[in-house]
């Protein structure tokens, strides 16, 4: 078994806390963020005009939109659980 001399010790304590994460308490649902996002992407696609980086934009809008309809899918009382 080895031993930690102080140095290491305090290495892996500087360790720990460099990866230490950050948590907060979202103040909005997953949905409602996405909800908000995809007005927001959808409000700039349209100032942009006919392209690729307009069509890209308007892809990952209606990705998060299936994502929310998605997930009011499985959150729905009528699903029932496997027997």
């Amino acid at each position: 078994m080895r031993t930690l001399t102080s140095r290491s010790r305090l290495l892996a304590r500087k360790e720990r806390a460099m990866f230490k994460r950050r948590r907060f308490k979202q103040q909005l649902t997953l949905q409602d963020r996405l909800s908000a996002w995809v007005k927001q992407v959808r409000e700039e696609a349209s100032k942009l005009p006919p392209g690729p980086e307009r069509d890209a934009l308007l892809k990952k809008a209606r990705q998060a939109d299936v994502a929310n309809h998605l997930s009011d899918w499985v959150k729905s009382p009528g699903l029932q659980p496997p027997k």
